[in-house]
């Protein structure tokens, strides 16, 4: 199961940059030009959440990525995440931005 996270604010069918395969734990880079052909992807252990994957002007990607926890009342929450950052053509390792980012439950 792929889970395509982001859609351009101006509402045209075109593909996310980025989508998450919670089975294998691999942010995949989809070719925005080329129908959403995978160019790469990188593997984040425990990702179960990619998030807010966004394209700067240097065509730079920047995107979100956390574990799912429960809470005790059930419901799912989001643990502590981190941002990375990864440049064209996006065949290096995805740089650490920031992390240990948590997010009010």
């Amino acid at each position: 199961m792929t889970a395509v996270v982001t859609q351009p604010p101006w509402g045209k069918a075109q593909p996310p940059p980025a989508g998450l395969d919670v089975d294998t734990e691999t942010v995949t880079v989809l070719d925005g030009e080329a129908n959403g052909q995978p160019v790469s992807q990188f593997s984040f252990p425990e990702a179960d959440y990619l998030g807010y994957s966004t394209l700067g002007s240097g065509g730079e990607l920047a995107f979100y990525v956390a574990a799912i926890s429960e809470h005790a009342d059930g419901y799912p929450v989001k643990g502590p995440g981190a941002i990375y950052l990864v440049w064209p053509p996006y065949d290096g390792e995805p740089q650490l931005v920031k992390s240990e980012i948590r997010w009010p439950h």
